[in-house]
This record gives C-alpha cells, sequence and structure tokens, in this order.
C-alpha cells in the first residue's frame, strides 16, 4: 500500500532486523508495530532509530498500545496509529507527520 501511494519502503521481519537496518541506512520516517516477535518491540526500536537519527519521524501502530507504553514509560513520546486503520488514515498520518517543522 505504501508504496503504490509513492513511498519507498524497506521492510523488517523483527526489532533486530529493524535496527540492522536502521544502523545500515538513513531513514526519514519509522513506521513500525509497537509488538513486535523476538523480543524487541516497536518503541525500543523508536528510541535506538532516534538515537541514531535525531531527524527521524516516528509512528506507532498499535491495536491497543495503553500498557506497552505505560511499561516502557512512553506515554506521548510517539506519536500512534490505531490499527485497524483505512489506508487513506495512514497516508494521511505519514504527511501531516513528515510535513511537521
Amino acid at each position: 500500500m505504501l508504496t503504490r501511494s509513492g513511498y519507498q519502503v524497506r521492510c523488517a521481519r523483527n526489532g533486530t532486523e529493524a535496527l540492522r537496518l536502521l544502523r545500515s541506512e538513513e531513514f526519514d520516517l519509522l513506521l513500525s508495530d509497537i509488538v513486535m516477535p523476538n523480543g524487541i518491540n516497536g518503541i525500543e526500536v523508536a528510541r535506538e532509530a532516534r538515537k541514531l537519527n535525531k531527524g527521524i519521524k516516528i509512528l506507532l501502530a498499535s491495536g491497543y498500545a495503553g500498557d506497552a507504553l505505560d511499561r516502557h514509560q512512553a506515554v506521548g513520546e510517539f506519536p500512534i496509529i490505531d490499527k485497524p486503520f483505512r489506508m487513506s488514515e495512514l497516508a494521511a498520518r505519514l504527511r501531516s507527520i513528515l510535513h511537521e517543522a
């Protein structure tokens, strides 16, 4: 969906792979689910992404983020889009995040 909308997309199967990509390339935006397989979650990936690239924009997705955000003391730290979402909603959020100062 994102490629059809004109975005260049790199995919990672888990948090470890996402961190490997973030360390090897520069990205404008990280879109990640909060809950991910293999131990490293989206909040941890997002925090590391910010350490690696201060200017990176971040959008996290979750069906229910409350517990994870509380557990990681991340309430209000990152923008979140609630699942399920429509492509039009995701596109609008991405445009907004990418164009904010």
